[in-house]
């Protein structure tokens, strides 16, 4: 039900994945965050696909905000699209709760 979004560019985004994560998982929603590198130059070593509901993809080359945006929409398999930035950590440990009701 819930596709949320995440386009990165040289910023480490495990803590905002798995506070997410653990957000959707207490509210037993059907979920899945898409992390979208836009070919950084920095690696931060974390398999976000080895957590569940969690798919990582890199881009080859810079495309640009926009345009990574776009890419992430087309993977979503949900309607309802949560766009975050990679730099954000949600303030209220129901963030998820309240953006759905």
């Amino acid at each position: 039900m819930l596709s949320i979004l995440i386009p990165t560019y040289n910023y480490n985004v495990k803590p905002l994945v798995l506070q997410l994560q653990k957000q959707a998982e207490q509210l037993s929603i059907a979920y899945e965050i898409i992390i979208c590198d836009d070919a950084s130059k920095v690696n931060y070593l974390f398999d976000f696909n080895s957590i569940s509901s969690v798919f990582y993809l890199k881009n080859e080359t810079n495309l640009g905000r926009t345009q990574t945006r776009q890419k992430l929409a087309t993977q979503a398999k949900f309607d309802t699209l949560l766009f975050l930035d990679a730099d954000v950590l949600p303030a209220h440990e129901n963030f998820l709760d309240i953006y759905i009701s």
